[in-house]
């Protein structure tokens, strides 16, 4: 009988307990003994640590997050960080009035057949836009280059086993191709292709717009006679003329 008496009374009292709180290793219960209420609510405290490491946690992955977005488009972030910086010393944009007739983006561990390139194609009148010419104090070399570009109908990559190597070649190209998404002018890259390079050896971002360049090949032994140095610069003289559309040579 006692046991049954325990059992109810500590029934109601567990019935009437209106906050429990941990505090360590004890249990403090409050118990409002004017009204019995039926639901036992427990309050816990939440430790320091907690909210602590979800922050750490948090910034870890943003930076992390931020870091792989500024690797992922660091030439996008440089050209808007350029345009800005060149805004804001008073360079002035060209619009649709190009200076040049084509830029030419080389190795300049090719420039002995760079300069004979140059020559036969000014001879035909284009005005040829060369770092060693053209580029100006001030911008710097980044800058220079961006100028180049917009302020050219044509961007003529010389493509050779130098320039897979070249890491200006590599911001010429990826410059080149963002101008050219942005403005609409998918038509404006010419390929020049020495040292017999394969299609698939080619930079992923020439190969991700192929097919909407102008892609020529110097003449080599594999494709003689068919393709001499009289028929090469027809094809670039050809290709310069052009405002739009694209001449692709296979090979």
């Amino acid at each position: 009988m006692s046991m049954n008496i325990i059992g109810v009374g500590l029934f109601w009292i567990l019935l009437s307990l209106k906050e429990v709180q941990s505090k360590r290793n004890k249990t403090e219960c409050i118990v409002q003994n004017t009204n019995v209420d039926c639901r036992l609510e427990i309050s816990c405290k939440t430790k320091f640590w907690l909210p602590f490491a979800v922050s750490i946690t948090s910034i870890i992955i943003f930076a992390i997050i931020l870091t792989v977005v500024l690797v992922r488009y660091r030439y996008a972030v440089k050209d808007v960080l350029l345009k800005f910086k060149m805004k804001m010393r008073n360079y002035k944009e060209l619009n649709h009035e190009y200076t040049y007739d084509a830029f030419i983006s080389y190795s300049h561990k090719d420039s002995e057949w760079i300069k004979q390139f140059h020559d036969k194609i000014s001879s035909m009148g284009f005005d040829l836009c060369l770092d060693a010419k053209n580029f100006i104090a001030g911008p710097g070399i980044a800058g220079n280059i961006i100028n180049a570009i917009e302020s050219s109908r044509k961007v003529v990559f010389i493509v050779t086993l130098n320039f897979l190597k070249s890491t200006w070649g590599s911001y010429e190209m990826e410059m080149t191709r963002m101008h050219a998404s942005q403005k609409g002018r998918e038509d404006m890259v010419i390929v020049v292709v020495k040292d017999e390079i394969k299609i698939s050896d080619m930079p992923e971002v020439l190969k991700n717009m192929w097919f909407k360049i102008t892609c020529i090949q110097w003449p080599n032994d594999d494709n003689l006679p068919y393709n001499t140095e009289e028929i090469f610069y027809e094809k670039m003289k050809m290709s310069l003329q052009r405002k739009g559309g694209y001449y692709f040579t296979l090979f």
